[in-house]
């Protein structure tokens, strides 16, 4: 999506105040000057207690270390606090990779799917040291094929374009034509693919019926969204942002129009029970997200800890 010069400057500002004014100045100062005197990357240790290499260019990471790895309004600490251990984790839109290296520890695979060849070097670098990551170079959509990259000013918005001639070719795989690739059950699916989330899950009608995975896509509570839920048994929530900016609630949706969301959870109505228990101690009704959010996160750890995942 396109934005001019006066949204994009609202985005930041809106972005900063969600961080916090300190907050973001601290690990802005320390991120860019790495970066620009340093000529460094960050590695930052996520809060399931994987290190992750920040790329020096990436702004996708920018925001991972900025907001200390809390990019999607607590999204990624949710579903790590849900997803099953003994499951493998599809990253579909990896980009640098932050999802698989948040989850790694909680899953016993993690496949992530990323057709930007300007990342491939630092997600084959994160699989060489994470036994149980596998890059797949490509793009996943509805059917198998070619498919034209639109390459974006960063990795982080290129999407697939329905023109010709238009960017780079890239292979296109559905996620049901992968499946004797995936080692056991899917817990969980990430989709972060620019606007092409809908035919990502047109592509996994098998995947989605045998395993029942979780799934947590980048989507502002569509229509579409809401019937795919009906139609597969499943609901739609979502972690929400409004005033206070300080305070975050997990909301579950029953039709399009809600606001300040960046990530959608599909959830099987047989696992909503769980979820909205995990998400109770996240988001609490009283009191500071950012409170909750470093209880929780710590709780994580202990329970990978006893768990030696």
């Amino acid at each position: 999506m396109l934005h001019t010069h006066t949204e994009i400057a609202a985005l930041n500002w809106s972005f900063i105040k969600q961080v916090g004014y300190r907050k973001w100045l601290l690990r802005t100062i320390v991120r860019q000057g790495r970066k620009r005197f340093l000529g460094l990357g960050c590695t930052l240790t996520l809060p399931t207690g994987c290190d992750f290499p920040i790329p020096r260019q990436s702004h996708s990471g920018s925001e991972v270390f900025t907001t200390d790895a809390d990019v999607d309004f607590g999204a990624e600490a949710l579903l790590a606090r849900v997803v099953s251990p003994a499951t493998t984790f599809l990253d579909v839109g990896a980009n640098i990779g932050y999802y698989s290296a948040y989850l790694y520890p909680c899953v016993a695979f993690v496949h992530a799917f990323e057709p930007d060849r300007r990342v491939w070097p630092s997600l084959q670098s994160l699989a060489d040291r994470l036994t149980n990551l596998t890059v797949h170079p490509g793009a996943i959509s509805d059917h198998c094929g070619q498919a034209w990259l639109r390459p974006g000013t960063g990795s982080e918005t290129s999407a697939l374009d329905g023109c010709t001639n238009a960017g780079e070719r890239v292979e296109i795989r559905t996620l049901d034509s992968l499946i004797p690739s995936f080692s056991g059950p899917v817990g969980a699916i990430k989709i972060d693919t620019e606007g092409h989330e809908a035919f990502v899950l047109r592509g996994a009608p098998l995947l989605i019926s045998r395993d029942r995975p979780i799934v947590v896509l980048e989507n502002q509570a569509e229509e579409w969204l809401f019937e795919w839920a009906c139609a597969h048994g499943y609901c739609v929530a979502a972690p929400v942002c409004t005033a206070p900016l300080w305070q975050r609630r997990f909301e579950w949706l029953t039709a399009p129009g809600a606001v300040g969301i960046k990530m959608a959870f599909l959830v099987p109505l047989e696992r909503q029970q769980a979820v909205a228990q995990a998400a109770a101690s996240l988001y609490p009704t009283q009191g500071r997200y950012a409170t909750a959010l470093k209880a929780f996160q710590s709780s994580t750890r202990t329970r990978l800890k006893c768990k030696q995942f």
